[in-house]
């Protein structure tokens, strides 16, 4: 039986080498819901394949791939911002190709499942997806009418809806194959680039702009959930052995401390497994700054295990924005200040995350997320401009205040102001969105004109080739 996977890119500008044959710029961009769900229907002797769907894609593209492949199931995964394009790509091959089931999953559809079933998809996955689809895929082959398959609601014939509840979160996440990696390279422009290992799954904290804290009540059993050092081992292996160029790989978590014990295990293990290697690897990893966080302790760790790129998240530098408006509360700028230290004494390169535009954050606050990032200057800086999204505590409160408006809001991406707020305004925010990597690491005139216009391009235009060359200018500086 064979499964095809469409996933939407139609918000990437076609500008930086971004063309509609390689819409992946990198090995970081893989899909790895989708890498997931494709490599636990191939254990069990499925075949699967991926389309990714651009804003340059024709109809006559997806009916080529569908004819050729000839899926009896086709499964769509997006976020909110591409949940629209999907709509609409479902929709046509409803259509022109009516005895294929069309599935949705991912993100929105788990936070939205009754707009997703009101489309044109015959299935809606809610929450995580390996096992239920391995379940309607069985039912598929046998013959079955899809039903009572956890996770899943089913649309019937009839045109009623049979919701299904939700199976436990994967406890262990050891017995998960590793994730298809295979199924994204003909998508890939850069293909010698970094790869990501997803080491974990789930959050505890509460951030209102982020939809962890629904996610987690979408299913019982325990939430945040780590693999074994072991394990995921096991992976940097096969991606040595599949990508014998790999000499970076980001350890992706929501926060590799949030369990000290484990980060500590997990790093002895790293320099142990770095040793065996003639070639040692890089890592990059998340922190959260937590109460009682040794990060001192933390950087001695990640020098061992050379683990050299380490994010840390600032969001705002304004206290009164991280307690009352994100939730952020447990740390202060100077818990902020100490870690950037601590990293830069162990010559670990930092990524500080900066949000632009938080609701009701006003200019006087925005000075003082630039003032502390200046003081930090970190190696680089995440920067983005928030955007609600449905689900969350923050997308309630812009629409309950009138920021946005549920009939008539589109994201437009995190590089777009959205919110006219009186103390910030959508002009200000996008002017310093655009000043803010000139203002934090210029020293002179000259150094601020360039840094300015290389942001712009970058940020504005998406010339991603300008990209390195602007990070090689910051750190010289």
């Amino acid at each position: 039986m064979n499964i095809l996977f469409i996933v939407s890119e139609t918000l990437k500008k076609r500008l930086g080498g971004t063309n509609p044959l390689k819409p992946l710029r990198n090995q970081e961009e893989i899909h790895y819901g989708v890498s997931y769900i494709s490599a636990m229907l191939k254990k069990h002797g499925y075949n699967t394949d991926v389309f990714v769907v651009t804003r340059y894609t024709k109809n006559a593209e997806i009916d080529k791939a569908i004819n050729q492949f000839k899926p009896q199931l086709i499964g769509f995964s997006a976020v909110f911002r591409e949940f629209e394009s999907i709509a609409k790509i479902a929709k046509y091959i409803n259509e022109t190709h009516p005895s294929i089931l069309l599935l949705a999953g991912g993100a929105h559809p788990t936070l939205e499942p009754q707009e997703a079933i009101n489309a044109s998809f015959d299935i809606v996955c809610i929450g995580e997806g390996e096992y239920p689809i391995l379940e309607l895929v069985q039912q598929l082959e046998s013959g079955q009418t899809p039903t009572k398959i956890h996770n899943l609601w089913i649309k019937k014939t009839d045109g009623t809806i049979e919701k299904n509840p939700t199976r436990q979160f994967v406890q262990n996440l050891d017995e998960l194959p590793y994730p298809d990696r295979d199924i994204w390279q003909k998508w890939i422009k850069n293909k010698k680039s970094i790869h990501n290992v997803i080491i974990g799954r789930g959050c505890p904290f509460n951030c209102t702009y982020c939809c962890n804290h629904v996610l987690r009540q979408v299913a019982e059993g325990k939430y945040v959930r780590f693999r074994s050092p072991q394990n995921v081992i096991g992976e940097i292996k096969e991606i040595i052995e599949k990508f014998p160029d790999t000499d970076t790989i980001f350890l992706e978590a929501e926060a590799l401390n949030l369990n000290q014990e484990y980060l500590y295990d997990f790093c002895d293990q790293l320099a142990q497994f770095n040793k065996t290697l003639k070639k040692p690897i890089s890592y990059g990893a998340n922190i959260r700054l937590i109460a009682n966080f040794d990060a001192e302790k933390t950087m001695r760790y990640f020098t061992k295990a050379n683990i050299v790129i380490v994010n840390i998240g600032l969001e705002s530098g304004s206290e009164r924005v991280r307690r009352d408006i994100l939730k952020r509360g447990e740390y202060t700028n100077d818990d902020v200040r100490r870690a950037v230290r601590a990293a830069k004494k162990y010559h670990r390169h930092t990524m500080l995350f900066v949000l632009l535009g938080i609701p009701s954050e006003t200019y006087q606050e925005f000075e003082e997320t630039l003032e502390i990032t200046k003081e930090c200057r970190p190696s680089f800086i995440h920067l983005g401009i928030f955007t609600p999204y449905p689900g969350t505590v923050l997308y309630d409160y812009c629409v309950e205040n009138n920021y946005i408006s549920k009939d008539t809001y589109h994201e437009k991406g995190r590089s777009v102001a959205s919110l006219d707020m009186e103390g910030f305004s959508k002009k200000q925010v996008q002017k310093e969105y655009y000043n803010f990597f000139a203002n934090v690491y210029a020293k002179s005139k000259f150094q601020h004109i360039r840094i300015k216009l290389s942001s712009y391009l970058i940020l504005k235009w998406n010339l991603s080739f300008v990209f390195e060359r602007t990070l090689k200018y910051i750190r010289s500086i």
